[in-house]
């Protein structure tokens, strides 16, 4: 590598990956015992996908066409932060529709996101509406809410303490 003017960066079994003038390239390729010369290829991020789209079997699902496509889907939680963040990094849909009224200013909890995120991963084609709801009055405004647009399936990922006897007949927000 020194008589082609480049450094060696690093080996790797037979492989080396050297900083070459791009003027010494040629001479560099004739020299004995180089099979190749090329630039490394660069690394990529690659879509991060839930772990339990394979383990439930929603891959299959989808790898035959059940994508959830023409079903409106409702997600309740505490908060969506870092909405935008998850839909710039392509992690949930530009489409995500975010009703905000109820969401605190106070508190902010990215849970809500993490949750649309894994819904979005087991039915990418479903539509995903999102509500606030932190408290037992609001969980009730986001369900009538989520209704009114249409949504089948409601996802709730959070729970209220001591509201209600624990039989699921009570009147706290998560037995409607």
């Amino acid at each position: 590598m020194v008589k082609s003017g480049g450094t060696v960066t690093v080996t790797q079994g037979n492989r080396v990956r050297a900083a070459v003038p791009g003027s010494a390239l040629m001479k560099l390729a004739e020299m004995p015992g180089v099979a190749q010369v090329q630039q490394p290829q660069k690394a990529f991020p690659l879509a991060v996908t839930s772990e339990g789209v394979e383990a439930s079997g929603a891959g299959d699902w989808v790898r035959g066409g059940k994508t959830g496509a023409g079903v409106k889907v409702g997600v309740i939680d505490v908060g969506f932060d870092s909405l935008p963040e998850a839909q710039a990094a392509g992690e949930l849909p530009a489409g995500t529709v975010l009703h905000g009224t109820n969401c605190p200013t106070d508190n902010v909890s990215a849970h809500g996101t993490a949750v649309a995120e894994v819904v979005h991963d087991m039915a990418p084609g479903a539509s995903l509406y999102l509500a606030c709801a932190p408290d037992t009055m609001t969980f009730a405004a986001a369900v009538d809410w989520l209704t009114q647009q249409g949504v089948q399936i409601i996802n709730a990922s959070i729970g209220f303490t001591n509201a209600g006897r624990g039989d699921g007949s009570g009147s706290g927000g998560g037995s409607r």
